[in-house]
């Protein structure tokens, strides 16, 4: 099943067609350095690498063309370790809803890969997990939150749709699918005479490589958290809960969660004293 993952990204980056250019007269004036310190925080405390890609960056725009694998390898590579990386981690969440229904039978955790969508993967587990004490369902609830946000990470890397930059030798660039069919349809189904230059003033983002190492270390990262939280369930060990517990995104979901749960827990704001003017 990895392999067949892996041709379709394949066929998705060489064969999806559409070869479109952009030309620019000059180059953004938003200086693209400021604030980069701030911009890695926020990429590595949240998981969102994709960048905006800077509008007026001189030269060719191409999504979809033919030869891009070999012009950017590395990158392309990437992308397919990230997509060949997610089937284990649907596992590992499948054989928690297994443990969790007490059904140790491959019928289970067919059924459990029949719910493709992650709404629905979501609500069986948590449905099975109605007998956790309230602890493990807390955890549970943030692992899930966890594996959603990364889940999203890996779903635009599937399908969205990329491409190369003449000029932007280190990175690749991403488009959404409604962009671009939106260009594509434009392209294709409006005569020439009558396009609309607004029309191509489509939103596109990047990777770098650091970007996409990201992405494959927390999905690879995700398969290990809910193995071990197996582990935890089936032997109660204190030490085990307490390791999932402090995982950093772990962590800021449990903490999320009982500030919701429990709001009048949260700090609150002192009245001035009376000598305050």
């Amino acid at each position: 099943m990895d392999f067949f993952r892996f041709r379709r990204l394949v066929f998705l980056v060489r064969c999806c067609g559409g070869l479109f250019a952009t030309t620019s007269v000059a180059r953004s004036k938003r200086d693209q350095a400021s604030g980069n310190n701030s911009n890695l925080l926020l990429r590595v405390f949240f998981a969102m690498p994709r960048q905006p890609f800077p509008k007026g960056t001189p030269g060719w725009t191409f999504m979809g063309r033919e030869g891009m694998w070999e012009q950017r390898p590395k990158l392309f590579s990437l992308v397919g370790e990230c997509l060949i990386a997610w089937p284990a981690v649907e596992a590992e969440m499948a054989l928690v809803l297994g443990h969790l229904l007490g059904a140790n039978h491959p019928l289970t955790l067919a059924i459990f890969q029949i719910l493709r969508r992650s709404s629905s993967q979501r609500d069986a587990l948590e449905e099975a997990a109605k007998n956790l004490p309230e602890k493990d369902r807390e955890l549970l609830s943030a692992i899930l939150n966890v594996h959603k946000s990364i889940e999203a990470e890996r779903n635009a890397l599937t399908h969205g749709h990329l491409g190369i930059h003449s000029e932007s030798l280190d990175v690749i660039l991403w488009m959404n699918t409604a962009d671009y069919i939106s260009f594509k349809s434009h392209l294709v189904l409006v005569p020439e005479g009558i396009r609309e230059p607004s029309k191509y003033a489509f939103e596109l983002s990047y990777y770098r490589e650091p970007d996409l190492r990201t992405i494959l270390t927390e999905i690879r990262s995700m398969g290990a958290t809910w193995a071990k939280f197996i582990q935890y369930l089936q032997s109660k060990d204190a030490e085990l809960y307490s390791q999932l517990c402090d995982q950093s995104r772990i962590a800021q979901e449990l903490e999320k969660l009982r500030q919701k749960n429990n709001p009048s827990t949260q700090p609150q704001s002192q009245p001035p004293s009376g000598g305050e003017k």
